[in-house]
């Protein structure tokens, strides 16, 4: 009789145990072989993944300047200095030159040291004091403005810019803010100059040589080839 039991109770043992391998089996089939729901987000592919372009930094260009490196300049300012440049050449690598005197023989060198080329000058209402528009030195011929009040030994950009750099073309030499012009006149063999009310031939002075002109205390200053004079224009 114990015998019987102790049989009985093993066999429940081994029904139980067949009965809880049968029930993992069928789990674990279930979850394996159970399909992805539409909803479930694709696997990202990070090693195919497109990275975003390097943004592209445009090159600035130089912009279009006057190609007459010996293009003259002058000017005299309101405390009687007279100024005087040639322009130069940005492009060409041909340094520009810009002086100042105050008895038109000693003169001293005043170019800004930033400066490429000379587009511009205009004088200053004080001795020592002018205005020039340049191409900077930048590797790009950046046009600016520069003033000074130290007699061209230090430039510093003006409060307001005005970029007055426009070249003369055509029989016209040179022209000052007051309308007096230099040009090339086929009844002057030399170079006219003129006003609303003023004419002159200077049959002294070449029109092929660079020149440069400025009007301040009734005269006409001039500067043409080795020439540098001054030229009444009160008489009318």
């Amino acid at each position: 009789m114990t015998r019987m039991m102790i049989l009985g109770r093993w066999a429940r043992y081994a029904l139980l145990a067949g009965i809880g391998v049968l029930a993992a089996v069928l789990i674990a089939t279930t979850v394996v072989g159970r399909p992805v729901p539409a909803s479930a987000p694709e696997p990202v592919d990070t090693a195919a993944a497109v990275e975003p372009a390097a943004a592209v930094t445009p090159t600035p260009t130089a912009a279009p300047l006057p190609a007459d490196p010996d293009r003259r300049f002058l000017a005299l300012d309101g405390g009687g200095v007279l100024w005087r440049g040639t322009a130069g050449s940005c492009a060409d690598g041909i340094p520009p030159k810009l002086e100042r005197t105050a008895d038109a023989v000693a003169w001293r060198t005043a170019t800004p040291a930033d400066a490429a080329q000379l587009l511009a000058l205009t004088p200053g209402d004080g001795r020592d004091q002018a205005r020039v528009v340049i191409a900077l030195d930048d590797g790009f011929c950046t046009v600016a403005e520069e003033v000074t009040a130290s007699d061209g030994q230090s430039w510093e950009a003006p409060v307001d810019v005005t970029f007055a750099a426009e070249a003369p073309d055509g029989d016209l030499l040179a022209a000052t803010e007051e309308g007096y012009v230099a040009r090339r006149d086929e009844e002057c063999d030399g170079v006219a100059f003129s006003s609303d009310s003023w004419t002159a031939c200077d049959t002294s002075l070449d029109p092929a040589d660079p020149i440069a002109i400025d009007q301040a205390d009734g005269r006409l200053y001039v500067w043409s080839g080795d020439v540098l004079k001054a030229v009444d224009i009160t008489a009318g």
